[in-house]
């Protein structure tokens, strides 16, 4: 069965063999049962990324916030 998704490596297939890449933006799974199921799990690392970010964002604006406060005073 093509699907058209792009491939990457997180995807998971249950009830099927694959995904296997065709194109850069399609992926064949080879169904072994009636039902076919297609996952994409994150990896841990990406999870641990998105954290980061918030974390950095938040931190822009605490010092954005410092910054305002400390010029209104001088």
């Amino acid at each position: 069965v093509l699907v058209k998704e792009s491939y990457f490596p997180a995807w998971h297939a249950s009830g099927a063999s694959g995904p296997y890449r065709v194109t850069p933006n399609a992926m064949v799974v080879v169904p072994t049962s009636h039902e076919v199921t297609l996952r994409y799990t994150e990896a841990p690392v990406q999870a641990v990324g998105r954290w980061v970010s918030a974390l950095a964002w938040l931190g822009v604006f605490l010092a954005a916030a410092l910054w305002r406060t400390r010029r209104r005073r001088a």
